[in-house]
């Protein structure tokens, strides 16, 4: 299906395209949290590591794009839970904007839709590091102000159908949802 979208050729470019597009992500991501320069620095940083560089043009390789699908749920987790960007120099913490409008509910459950869906994608795609994110979430719900800002159902209706997908898949192929071409347990 990816190929009719992407052409054949062009399908080996989608993981060095993510990569890309991870970058600028994680920029937003660390804008959010820490300002503009400290977020151009570590995108800087980001995007010449070595392994970013090395798994990022490396056509279906899972490594980089569970980083990039990670570093989307990260952005889009901000965005979910508004997070106001702050101005280089400031020292502050990072304060949650409630929403005002109908629009910005929306976006937010948007947002949330998408954190959820990058995240379980990510998770789907190599289950073992798949314990980063759980961390990554038992952050998130710990925090009082983002467990009353996120919208949950938004993000595990995201979380859902790949998930469950994959976990119907495994039950078709290998007998159970648990079952995967690495780990067959009996």
């Amino acid at each position: 299906a990816l190929a009719k979208l992407f052409t054949l050729p062009g399908l080996g470019f989608l993981t060095a395209i993510l990569s890309a597009l991870a970058v600028a992500a994680w920029y937003r991501f660390c804008r959010a949290l820490f300002g503009s320069t400290i977020g151009l620095y570590s995108a800087f940083l980001y995007a010449s590591h070595p392994a970013v560089l090395f798994w990022g043009n490396r056509t279906f390789m899972p490594h980089a794009l569970f980083v990039s699908l990670t570093v989307f749920a990260l952005y889009f987790l901000t965005r979910a839970l508004r997070l106001r960007e702050r101005k280089s120099g400031e020292n502050r913490e990072v304060a949650i904007e409630q929403p005002t409008t109908e629009q910005v509910a929306l976006k937010k459950r948007f947002a949330s839709l998408l954190a959820g869906l990058c995240a379980s994608l990510a998770f789907v795609l190599r289950p073992p590091e798949g314990v980063w994110l759980m961390a990554v979430l038992g952050v998130v719900v710990l925090y009082p102000k983002a467990r009353r800002s996120l919208a949950w159902l938004a993000l595990l209706a995201g979380a859902f159908f790949p998930v469950f997908g994959a976990a119907a898949l495994n039950t078709m192929l290998y007998g159970a949802p648990w079952n995967t071409g690495h780990f067959y347990f009996t």
